[in-house]
């Protein structure tokens, strides 16, 4: 949290610094809106263990029953599966807020291209043959 906290800060200090037109403005926006829901999702996933484990902290010498065993247990993995989300809540968080970055998954999803690939052969002078596959030469 802390170090997300850190350069969102500098982040946000250099578009300050950089010169005032309207593209960076824009940008700048758009880097507000992000920190912003970024941190909401880390604190709200983060939430669940911080409070169950000074629950934990609290109650680790009294005696408990099954069923309060029980729920631990679940509200542990509950709290665990809400920290997981963090991870692929970034993504979630850019396709909400983030226009261009919705435009370049749409693109990546849906328009693949066929890349073709195909051996070609070159004469060239003195009886050497060049063989090219796509991208790759090799000298035969």
């Amino acid at each position: 949290m802390i170090i997300l906290g850190t350069f969102s800060i500098l982040t946000w200090y250099n578009l300050r610094s950089t010169r005032q037109n309207r593209q960076i403005n824009h940008l700048q926006q758009q880097v507000n809106r992000m920190m912003i829901a970024e941190f909401a999702l880390a604190f709200l996933t983060t939430l669940p263990n911080f409070v169950y484990n000074i629950y934990l902290q609290i109650t680790q010498s009294m005696v408990k029953s099954q069923l309060r065993l029980a729920q631990e247990s679940l509200w542990s993995s509950i709290s665990v599966i809400m920290s997981f989300t963090m991870n692929v809540g970034t993504f979630y968080v850019y396709i909400i807020v983030s226009r261009p970055y919705r435009r370049n998954v749409r693109t990546a999803f849906c328009f693949k291209q066929q890349n073709q690939v195909a051996s070609h052969q070159t004469q060239l002078q003195r009886g050497i043959t060049i063989q090219t596959f796509g991208n790759m030469t090799t000298r035969l």
